[in-house]
């Protein structure tokens, strides 16, 4: 039971591996290789129906395996929501200290024209 849990989400977790790793390439290439309008057109429909051909490959888990999903899901929100507000605190710290060396800067300009 708990290797067929690990197996299903291995493929569940390769697959959205290719299609992210897909959307990705696709984005970069484009980024790096422009094209004319509709060859670009032409090249992102190519690209959004491989990508619907990969997801329909994708195997569908059944219900007893929902949850298992589901809870990793949820441990990864969590982990990127930590993520975030550890990121917003440093990105606060760096905005206090560049506020408090800009009023430092401003004292010695004062300063010196006196």
């Amino acid at each position: 039971m708990e290797k067929e849990k690990e197996g299903i989400g291995f493929v569940k977790g390769l697959a959205i591996g290719a299609l992210f790793g897909a959307a990705a390439g696709t984005v970069i290439g484009l980024l790096f290789a422009p094209r004319k309008g509709t060859e670009t057109q032409q090249a992102l429909a190519e690209s959004i129906s491989d990508l619907v051909e990969q997801i329909r490959h994708v195997p569908q888990p059944s219900q007893t395996h929902d949850t298992a999903a589901d809870d990793v899901e949820n441990d990864a929100k969590i982990r990127a929501q930590a993520i975030i507000d550890d990121a917003r605190t440093e990105a606060q710290q760096l905005i206090d200290d560049a506020n408090v060396l800009l009023k430092e800067i401003k004292q010695q300009v004062k300063q010196s024209r006196n």
